[in-house]
């Protein structure tokens, strides 16, 4: 779902997406992270870099322990315990006249539940000097109210409107209660907030 707050001069930033994956004992384990490219080899890119692997080995090992201690007799003779993000490549973006960097990961889990769980995540970081942002470092004044009151109105029009993507799944009730979510990127159009299932 995307406000209509301007962002300008977008573009796909090269990406090179490498992992951290383990695929034995019952356990199926994939971290992906980006590593941005440049024309030229800076070294706050490369501080950039290290981040977001550094970030995602923290990431892959605490998952692998968690999974680990999911393995159940029952479990594993059906099937494997599963954590993946995934680098989504057409949600990352960079504000060239800013230097804002955003990215997304598409996460699934699958411990042995009814079914598994898909949730965003996704990070935003200033190139420049390599700090992450969060959304009120890029939006000035009182705006989340404005936020609230273009999402609720942008769920309720629903697929009708080209800003909302998958809208017609969302349950719409008179007492629908919108939240501005952590999880957002940029976009060529705005930002766009990433909503989770549930």
């Amino acid at each position: 779902i995307a406000t209509t707050t301007p962002v300008v001069q977008h573009k796909t930033p090269v990406l090179r997406v490498e992992s951290f994956t383990d695929s034995s004992e019952s356990i199926q384990l994939t971290v992906e992270y980006p590593q941005f490219v440049q024309s030229e080899s800076t070294s706050t890119q490369k501080l950039i870099n290290e981040a977001f692997k550094k970030e995602a080995k923290k990431l892959y090992d605490a998952q692998l322990k968690e999974l680990q201690g999911s393995i159940s007799p029952d479990f594993s003779a059906n099937g494997d315990v599963i954590f993946e993000r995934k680098v989504q490549k057409d949600k990352a973006y960079i504000n060239t006249e800013t230097g804002v960097f955003s990215v997304s990961y598409a996460n699934y889990t699958d411990t042995g539940g009814a079914h598994g769980t898909f949730f965003y995540t996704s990070q935003m970081i200033d190139i420049n000097n390599g700090l992450k942002l969060v959304l009120k470092d890029i939006l000035q004044g009182e705006y989340k109210a404005k936020i609230l009151e273009e999402l609720e109105k942008e769920i309720r029009l629903g697929d009708s409107t080209p800003t909302c993507v998958n809208c017609s799944s969302a349950l719409v009730t008179e007492d629908l209660e919108v939240t501005v979510p952590d999880n957002f990127v940029l976009t060529s159009k705005g930002i766009m907030f990433l909503y989770s299932s549930y």
